[in-house]
């Protein structure tokens, strides 16, 4: 099945990361900027030099198709990032992650405990051969039952595997006390045949009418959710080209791989939408 990791990681905790599982773009992206909101409400620093960024995928691996930064003080910050995987019940993962020289989230392997034990134990010795650290030496090279770190002078270069819980991840959602604002309601769905497209097209789309703002004073933060019948009638009046571009990057796409992958399968055609030459010529 097809699931959302989120991974999360704090300037205090390096070797400490966080990882959720969530059953849609949207649970993912409102349980981030919830988390954003209550740090901005707790901190006594949330005005100094504050931040928050949705950056590119340059430091990630391929699956990763969202990730938002934030940061305040002196040196503080939160890295979150979204990995869309297709991961079987009781499935364990390994995720790789370094830290200090910036931060990036990898998915290494998905399978067994055993499989991912193995590739988590490659990709230490992998790290140490490249920078010429001393295996031996515990305080640079520490492989565990779970988890790995590797000193290699400038950062870290860590492993941390987790395991894929079904049960899990439908009750955590929907024990989220506003899980309801990302799900189509009955009488919603009643109407969605009037709609352009099918609705985990609008699930995935809704992420972009809730964007993440910073309020003068956090303490005065007013959440309004949007509603999927909103969400609905913008996406159906949304242009053509404007509706393909963001579902490609919303889904970590490059625009022209569409394009390629399309005329690979089959062939170039007059009977492509107006879009299509719209986006050759912006590619």
């Amino acid at each position: 099945m097809r699931a959302y990791l989120v991974c999360i990681l704090d300037s205090d905790n390096y070797r400490e990361p966080t990882f959720l599982f969530f059953k849609n773009i949207s649970d993912a992206h409102e349980h981030i900027k919830n988390l954003i909101i209550s740090e901005m409400k707790n901190s006594k620093l949330w005005s100094t030099k504050t931040e928050i960024n949705y950056v590119d995928n340059s430091d990630g691996s391929d699956d990763q198709i969202l990730r938002i930064d934030y940061s305040f003080g002196d040196g503080v910050f939160y890295v979150h990032t979204v990995h869309e995987i297709e991961v079987e019940d009781q499935d364990y993962i390994c995720v790789y992650h370094h830290a200090y020289n910036g931060v990036g989230f990898y998915i290494e392997k998905i399978g067994s405990l055993e499989e991912c034990q193995q590739q988590m134990k490659t990709s230490a010795i992998n790290s140490a051969t490249d920078f010429g650290v001393d295996m031996k030496n515990d305080g640079f090279f520490e492989v565990n039952n779970r988890d790995s770190c590797v000193d290699v002078g400038e950062e870290w270069h860590m492993c941390d595997i987790v395991q894929f819980n079904i049960s899990e991840i439908l009750k955590e959602n929907e024990s989220e006390t506003d899980i309801s604002t990302n799900i189509i309601e009955p009488e919603e769905k009643n109407k969605s045949y009037r709609h352009k497209y099918t609705d985990d097209v609008y699930q995935t789309m809704k992420c972009l009418y809730e964007p993440l703002y910073q309020p003068i004073n956090p303490k005065d933060w007013d959440h309004e959710f949007v509603t999927m019948e909103e969400v609905m009638e913008a996406v159906d009046e949304m242009d053509e080209t404007d509706f393909f571009e963001h579902l490609c990057e919303l889904h970590g796409i490059p625009c022209s791989m569409v394009e390629y992958l399309y005329e690979t399968a089959y062939g170039s055609s007059e009977r492509k939408k107006k879009s299509h030459y719209i986006l050759q010529r912006r590619i």
